[in-house]
């Protein structure tokens, strides 16, 4: 049987280092992952004045307690680290000078105006520096009083991050803050993390159908915490046991206790015929054959790449829909992961919000040896599957796996 170890989970790295920097005093997070966009984030606090060590298997944070010191005017470059950038974009107005918050290419095409729309109704100066709901920005100090409770409202039908973003921040505002919800919230399972994380570090969140509440005079606690496994890197070696028809156990998840809403992947493969065995801390997959299925995957959407690719060689068609916030993701990934299969010689269609695909017959349909992840780690580390089964797949700029999963390919190699 082949064993691996799953690294921490980027999604609870990432909240857990905004709730640590806005406590009061040291916490330590163990297990972390510290990939490109935790590194991108830790940078980009540390030029807001916090104190933030990463050593072996642990970062060690000397929070300010949510106040800010004038460390004059900043810029901060958050590559394509989406999440992080939203999450800062609301922290940021709370700087005592002039922030420039940007990234690269990429990140600059990916939508921010819920958002910032947000923001300046409840009276912060934000400015864009390029396209109208887009990075870059330009955040000025601000001379809100809040001296009454907040209630904002926001449209999360594009991302959650914009619900979790001022949810982080929540502490700023002393007297309390509702946030009140607009539109069908898309990945609402990154939420529950959020709530989770914050509550961790000693904030309770009250919620009630489309409202959000943070009591006032709420504050984070410092603590030592340690990052569970990440069931989206997991999802890939999931699906690797189907390709090579191996057990294959993943240590280091609890699929009892997580928040992860991709630890639901377990399920839809479980519908499609596959088998597994869930321990304390690991899961077995056992292979099986796999057959099609119509699956809403709203609430994972960075499974859906994973699944795609698993999706090929399964009996029968696949039918993936409500998934159009892919459209926003790193790239537009429901045009990527058909773009990426049609070139190899699997059928597969898309819409405004679906992707159906139908399964290939033998591995002679390999047309075309070359994969455009388009820079999307998600796309990358999911089409390395194919190699499982003998195809000489060739990715591009493999490397940007760094993203979330510095240590995937090294892992990979193991499944040989």
């Amino acid at each position: 049987m082949i064993e691996i170890d799953i690294p921490g989970s980027k999604s609870i790295t990432q909240r857990a280092i905004i709730c640590s920097c806005l406590a009061n005093g040291e916490s330590i997070l163990t297990n972390p992952l510290l990939c490109e966009d935790s590194i991108y984030l830790i940078k980009g606090l540390k030029r807001l004045g916090i104190k933030i060590d990463c050593l072996e298997n642990r970062i060690e944070i000397n929070g300010n307690g949510g106040i800010f010191k004038d460390n004059g005017k900043a810029e901060i470059f958050m590559g394509n680290n989406g999440t992080g950038y939203r999450f800062l974009l609301t922290l940021s107005n709370f700087y005592k000078n002039q922030l420039i918050l940007t990234g690269n290419e990429k990140l600059q095409q990916r939508p921010i105006k819920p958002l910032v729309d947000s923001l300046l109704n409840l009276r912060f100066n934000i400015e864009y520096l390029k396209r109208k709901g887009y990075p870059p920005v330009k955040i000025l100090p601000t001379k809100v009083n809040f001296n009454k409770k907040i209630n904002v409202k926001i449209d999360a039908s594009v991302s959650s991050q914009f619900i979790s973003s001022l949810l982080l921040s929540g502490i700023f505002f002393k007297k309390g803050i509702e946030v009140i919800t607009e539109g069908r919230v898309v990945s609402t399972p990154y939420i529950e993390i959020t709530l989770k994380v914050m509550k961790d570090f000693g904030v309770d969140v009250f919620t009630s159908k489309n409202r959000f509440t943070i009591p006032e005079f709420s504050t984070y606690k410092c603590r030592t915490y340690n990052i569970e496994g990440d069931f989206s890197s997991a999802s890939y070696f999931m699906g690797a046991a189907f390709f090579l028809k191996k057990e294959i156990k993943l240590k280091n998840l609890n699929y009892e206790t997580s928040l992860q809403g991709d630890k639901h992947f377990i399920k839809v493969l479980e519908k499609m015929g596959g088998k597994f065995e869930i321990l304390k801390n690991e899961i077995v997959v056992k292979p099986a054959p796999l057959h099609g299925i119509t699956i809403d995957m709203n609430k994972m959407p960075d499974i859906v790449p994973t699944l795609s690719v698993v999706a090929s060689i399964a009996k029968g068609n696949t039918l993936i829909k409500n998934i159009k916030h892919l459209r926003y993701k790193e790239t537009d990934r429901i045009n990527a992961i058909c773009k990426n299969l049609n070139s190899i010689g699997i059928i597969a269609e898309n819409g405004d919000d679906y992707i159906l695909i139908k399964p290939f017959i033998g591995k002679e349909r390999c047309f075309n040896k070359v994969i455009d992840p388009e820079d999307d780690h998600r796309i990358a580390m999911s089409f390395a599957l194919f190699k499982l089964i003998g195809w000489d797949v060739n990715i591009l700029n493999k490397e940007c796996v760094k993203k979330s999963f510095p240590d995937f390919w090294k892992l990979f190699e193991t499944l040989f």
